[in-house]
């Protein structure tokens, strides 16, 4: 699973991307990507995940990238296993 996002408009000033992924024993790698080109940009990349059975993972892989000034990103990740039945 992969997604990107690039700010390069002139007059763009956000983004954000927000991934889910739910294994249920298999392997996923989950990979975000924001690009900022433009000043003054603000960009907002969460992974979230969740894990429903003692054999599985989830690997996030974010990838943030500013090459204009004064540009803010914020990363979240979140992962979690279910709980045991009783």
């Amino acid at each position: 699973m992969s997604a990107d996002g690039s700010i390069s408009t002139p007059g763009a000033r956000k983004t954000e991307m927000i991934t889910r992924a739910i294994s249920m024993g298999g392997n996923i790698v989950s990979r975000g990507y924001i690009e900022a080109n433009e000043p003054e940009v603000k960009g907002h990349l969460e992974c979230r995940g969740l894990i429903l059975g003692s054999k599985g993972s989830i690997h996030a892989i974010p990838e943030l990238k500013a090459t204009s000034p004064v540009s803010t990103y914020t990363m979240k990740r979140l992962s979690a296993k279910s709980p045991k039945k009783r």
